[in-house]
């Protein structure tokens, strides 16, 4: 799991917050909505487990702010 946070975290490093999203147009031009860019697919992973209250505490503390230590001022990835 952590592996995959890793890999993930280090492609979002080397893209610019402009290219994250990709703008997806309708006939007229317009903006419908923003898919996530191709490099960040495949990241992906799902958490199973016969106890769900172990599958929601894993959960919620993986996007937490505070699982990132001394970094919380320079990335906004994170839940607050």
């Amino acid at each position: 799991m952590a592996e995959v946070v890793t890999l993930r975290a280090m492609k979002l490093a080397q893209m610019s917050r402009h290219d994250i999203f990709e703008p997806v147009y309708d006939s007229d031009e317009k903006a419908l909505y923003f898919r996530l860019n191709d490099e960040l697919q495949g990241y992906e992973m799902v958490v199973s487990s016969c106890n769900n209250g172990a599958v929601e505490i894993l959960s919620k503390e993986l996007s937490q702010l505070k699982s990132i230590g001394d970094y919380k001022g320079e990335i906004d990835y994170f839940k607050l």
